[in-house]
């Protein structure tokens, strides 16, 4: 290019899940609310081994750093592995990413989002009480912040695969979400610049 001015490229929002069903959440309910479109790159299929999923952040992290891109990583917090969600279990949290992802926690901890307890509990979040009963959910507390896949599954009272799901997000109310799930509420605020 003349006079060696580089066109720099525009900035993408990439968003790290760690699998389908989270994926279907950001896809269907986050990004049609924001003013960038998503890209949105589960982790699950090498999540156990780490070594692919590992290279996808690497890789991520460095186009950050250059200005190219930012980038959020959503995970589970997966609270009932360490007790109470408080700033020493997220530290453990982080740390266990860190090991799995096999990168310094310092080089994505500005970066990382937790679903607490885990996605379902965001799910559940955003249906009030009525939809929850049309859709053949046990009574529960709207509040969700304490619900597990596994609770949430003994709620559902039906199979949990992508039409359960898919019926939810049908009915899902980011607002009602919002009020019900303070790690939801905290991650709509970190996204916030980005929200239309």
């Amino acid at each position: 290019m003349k006079g060696g001015n580089a066109i720099r490229p525009l900035l993408q929002l990439l968003f790290y899940v760690e699998g389908d069903i989270d994926q279907l959440f950001v896809e269907k309910i986050i990004a049609p609310q924001m003013n960038i479109e998503p890209r949105v790159i589960p982790l699950k299929a090498n999540f156990k081994s780490g070594k692919l999923a590992s290279r996808k952040i690497r890789s991520a992290l460095e186009s950050k750093r250059k200005g190219y891109v930012d980038l959020i990583i959503l995970i589970d917090s997966d609270a009932d592995n360490y007790g109470k969600w408080n700033e020493e279990t997220k530290k453990q949290r982080i740390n266990q990413f860190s090991k799995e992802m096999g990168i310094k926690p310092n080089q994505f901890q500005d970066c990382i989002s937790f679903a607490v307890i885990e996605i379902e509990s965001w799910y559940l979040a955003g249906l009030d009480m009525n939809d929850r009963k049309k859709l053949g959910f046990k009574k529960s507390t709207p509040i969700t912040d304490h619900i597990s896949k596994q609770q949430f599954q003994s709620i559902c009272n039906k199979k949990t695969d992508i039409p359960l799901y898919s019926e939810i997000i049908k009915h899902y109310n980011i607002q009602e979400a919002r009020k019900n799930n303070a790690s939801f509420d905290q991650f709509m605020n970190q996204i916030k610049d980005y929200l239309s």
